[in-house]
């Protein structure tokens, strides 16, 4: 029997977390082996993690030995070192640390979803949604900076929405930023914000990321000699090729397409009804910056993570998974699996204008049933 679409997103939507229950039990053998890399990144990065355990610098001018260079700044490599001085030269600590900040970001979906939401349901089902999307899966415990980084990231944005002002949501910028530079585009992303709406905020919160940022990255400079600025920009320029942009953001994220239409959809309506919010900025500096660097030779899954993560929070903040009614996401089988099914409840300017057109009915709220 043919099921009609919504009962057939309803039906899926049950099965996404019995599958990203299967998935983690089928990808853990390759987490719990770690006498090997997954690709070429993951050697060079636990070298630099184990010269530093070994009291080396980290940091080194490119004209002598030993002939390395380091691209990322500098907290992840800490973390790791510390854990290589207790187990040795081995992958577990990096993939340890890889691990915990992929729990961390499932705690903060848990926050913003209760915030947001009412109930913690619907953030972790947006956690077993990206177990399923390949550059997710692979950045788990993958001996890399990027997991971490965008959980700082998250956990930053959460504590910036926050209505208890916290010295947490300055300092974690700046501890996202120090874990891998492109994390910048938060802070950026929310000055942009606060420049449209609340401009009483900008010295403190923009003063306080400067200040942490330059003070570190000034220590650092001297520090190394001025090897600091050179690795993680000078000698991190890559070649470019504008084709590679779609083949890599079809294969590390091609499962999320029609959620990414999703967001589009909603974004549009939201610019529209004039109710932007940081989520907003934060999601559209990240696709802006995201899909350009694809190009980049070498591109992988950690660079589309951020815009996957990003997306997911943008859609658990603007109505949850629910497609359009009349448009089901036919276009595979992740698309079909967000139908969230419950009452629908439109804002404030739908019932004023009795839902006038498609943009305002696709702002409505799905709540799971």
């Amino acid at each position: 029997m043919c099921l009609p679409p919504a009962a057939l997103e309803a039906r899926l939507a049950r099965l996404v977390p019995g599958m990203a229950l299967v998935t983690l039990l089928l990808w853990s053998p390759l987490v719990l082996h770690a006498d090997h890399s997954w690709d070429d990144a993951d050697p060079e990065i636990l070298n630099h993690a184990f010269r530093l355990a070994q009291g080396a610098a980290l940091y080194h001018p490119i004209n002598g030995p030993p002939w390395v260079v380091n691209p990322y700044t500098p907290l992840y490599f800490a973390l790791v070192a510390a854990g290589l001085k207790i187990t040795g030269l081995s992958y577990y600590p990096a993939r340890f640390v890889s691990v915990v900040a992929t729990g961390a970001l499932a705690a903060a979906f848990v926050v913003l979803s209760r915030r947001w939401r009412g109930q913690a349901r619907d953030g972790v089902w947006a956690v077993c949604l990206l177990l399923l999307v390949p550059a997710f899966l692979y950045n788990c415990a993958r001996p890399h900076p990027q997991m971490l980084a965008v959980a700082l990231s998250v956990w930053s944005f959460a504590l910036f929405e926050s209505p208890r002002p916290a010295v947490a949501n300055l300092l974690s910028p700046f501890l996202a930023v120090y874990t891998k530079q492109t994390q910048i585009i938060l802070p950026l992303a929310l000055v942009a914000w606060l420049v449209w709406r609340d401009r009483s905020r900008i010295p403190l919160y923009a003063g306080a990321v400067a200040l942490f940022g330059l003070v570190a990255a000034g220590w650092l400079e001297v520090a190394t000699r001025g090897a600091f600025l050179d690795c993680i920009f000078g000698m991190n320029l890559l070649p470019y090729r504008t084709w590679e942009v779609a083949p890599v953001m079809i294969h590390w994220a091609g499962p999320f397409f029609a959620f990414f239409w999703l967001g589009a959809v909603r974004l549009r309506s939201r610019l529209r009804e004039n109710a932007l919010e940081p989520i907003d900025f934060y999601c559209v500096v990240v696709v802006l910056t995201t899909i350009p660097s694809l190009g980049r030779v070498g591109a992988h899954g950690q660079y589309v993570l951020e815009m996957l993560v990003v997306t997911v929070l943008f859609l658990l903040r603007t109505g949850g998974f629910g497609f359009p009614a009349g448009r089901p996401a036919r276009g595979g089988a992740l698309g079909a699996c967000q139908h969230r099914s419950g009452s629908v409840h439109p804002g404030p300017r739908a019932e004023r204008a009795g839902a006038r057109d498609l943009a305002t009915r696709e702002l409505q709220l799905v709540h799971p049933g």
